[in-house]
């Protein structure tokens, strides 16, 4: 009877660890489609005339892609 507590008290748990990871996937899954480019979410930054731009990632290799030839 013991042991069937026990079996039963771990199938459940990792029944609620599956539930958990399947609701954290869903909300991550609806961040991303709320931004599908992976880029900055601010769409507007103002730049002084003597600041250099930052990019992101993907720009930086667009850009850098053939620097070396």
């Amino acid at each position: 009877m013991d042991n069937l507590v026990t079996v039963l008290a771990i199938v459940a748990m990792i029944i609620a660890a599956a539930l958990a990871i399947r609701l954290l996937n869903g909300y991550r899954d609806e961040r991303i489609a709320a931004f599908p480019l992976g880029g900055r979410t601010r769409t507007t930054v103002r730049h002084h005339a003597g600041q250099e731009r930052r990019h992101t990632a993907r720009e930086w290799l667009r850009l850098h892609r053939h620097a070396g030839k």
